[in-house]
């Protein structure tokens, strides 16, 4: 989970947004399409509870909203589900996805629907 938010129109400002050196890119996300007033989030606990090729699950504690940053690929074959409701995962850091949480504990599931 990340503190904060860069918000980018694109591509190339991803780029450059991750080799700008006054970005601390340990607790900053660079996210594409981010068009929500927050940008800063407190952090909290993730455990992935199972990682399989198509299908990632996660559990999450937070006291107040999340932003969670999954290494894996970006790619719109997949879909995400928090508590069981669809969500939008964002392009995150170029190439990575994102994904908003409300505060509280949460059950994540990255599935690529391409299955």
């Amino acid at each position: 989970m990340v503190n904060n938010i860069k918000a980018v129109s694109g591509k190339q400002e991803a780029i450059n947004s991750l080799f700008d050196p006054k970005i601390n890119l340990h607790n900053t996300a660079v996210v594409e399409g981010w068009s929500n007033e927050t940008s800063k989030f407190s952090g909290g606990s993730v455990e992935i509870v199972n990682y399989q090729e198509n299908t990632v699950t996660i559990d999450t504690k937070s006291v107040n909203s999340a932003f969670l940053v999954l290494t894996d690929t970006f790619y719109p074959t997949w879909h995400v589900t928090i508590d069981g409701k669809e969500g939008k995962i964002y392009r995150t850091d170029y190439n990575f996805r994102g994904v908003l949480l409300p505060k509280g504990n949460h059950h994540v599931i990255f599935l690529d629907r391409l299955l």
